[in-house]
């Protein structure tokens, strides 16, 4: 058996064993509730799948732990089958949130579950709920932080960063043009640059337009962008590279003095959602409303 043929029944395999295995929850949990029906709290368990990308499950799961949050309900996670699961999935990366047990469900009365599948029937949310949540919930594990804070001191001193998105972009919006981005952001001549990208290419651009300014990256000479269906189909250390390099970046460039953004991606408006003034998005012509703490947002969905 071919590798291509052998990684294909390995996915059908582990995809037919999480089925049973939910299936199994499914009923162990029922069961728990049916037979402890005195008790009148609610679970909430948001699930990460292998549907969409890092950001876009994330503000998912953002949206839900507010809900939780807001209705005073607890709040879960299940990782399984989760496409950027090294080895711990969430906890592979996080130091936040609890793992759902279906043997909990014998202390609530109600148990909500949720993933991208359902998720219109949580109400939309404010910026500043939106950015309470992911500062109490995005945090990194030591080691990555380490790894950050190592390469702002490299860079050392005052930098700007800018993210260029491409990856599975490219078949949803036109090729970023690195010309007329550059052109358009008012970079500080004396600051360095710190670029966040999937694409060396795009880097590679940068420093052509811009030979004399010190840029810095971590972005490997071998990564040409990765969509969901790539990262599915790394193996587990490839997959443990890629998102870390994914995290540790968004930590590095969340550091600049002024950081500028894709708003056409999850990334970008999650870069919104943390620094919030620090941030511009661009294009410019992409913004579709006025921006305030009180404004209410859909970030996997509408441009901000």
């Amino acid at each position: 058996m071919d590798l291509t043929r052998y990684t294909e029944f390995v996915r059908k395999l582990n995809e037919q064993i999480d089925t049973f295995t939910r299936m199994r929850d499914s009923i162990l949990e029922k069961i728990a509730l049916h037979s402890n029906q005195t008790q009148t709290k609610t679970a909430v368990v948001f699930t990460l799948t292998s549907n969409a990308g890092f950001a876009s499950v994330f503000g998912f799961l953002c949206k839900t732990y507010i809900y939780a949050q807001v209705n005073q309900y607890d709040f879960y996670i299940d990782h399984r089958n989760w496409q950027y699961t090294y080895a711990n999935g969430w906890h592979d990366y996080f130091t936040t949130l609890k793992l759902y047990n279906p043997a909990a469900a014998l202390d609530y009365g109600r148990v909500e579950h949720y993933s991208w599948h359902n998720i219109g029937q949580i109400p939309d949310y404010t910026l500043q709920q939106y950015h309470d949540c992911v500062d109490e919930i995005f945090k990194l594990k030591d080691e990555l932080l380490a790894c950050s804070a190592h390469f702002i001191e490299t860079i050392g001193g005052e930098y700007d960063s800018v993210y260029v998105r491409r990856g599975d972009k490219l078949k949803e919006n036109e090729y970023t043009n690195i010309q007329e981005l550059i052109a358009s952001i008012p970079l500080d001549p004396l600051r360095k640059l710190f670029v966040q990208t999937d694409d060396i290419h795009a880097f590679e651009e940068i420093r052509k337009l811009l030979p004399d300014k010190k840029l810095y990256t971590i972005t490997p000479y071998t990564s040409r962008g990765a969509d969901m269906f790539t990262i599915c189909s790394m193996n587990a250390e490839d997959r443990r590279k890629h998102t870390e390099e994914l995290l540790i970046s968004i930590a590095i460039c969340m550091k600049g003095s002024a950081i500028y953004s894709d708003n056409r991606s999850n990334i970008g408006r999650l870069h919104k959602i943390i620094g919030l003034d620090a941030v511009t998005l661009y294009p410019s012509s992409a913004s579709e409303i006025p921006l305030s703490m009180a404004t209410v947002i859909r970030p996997q969905y509408d441009l901000m």
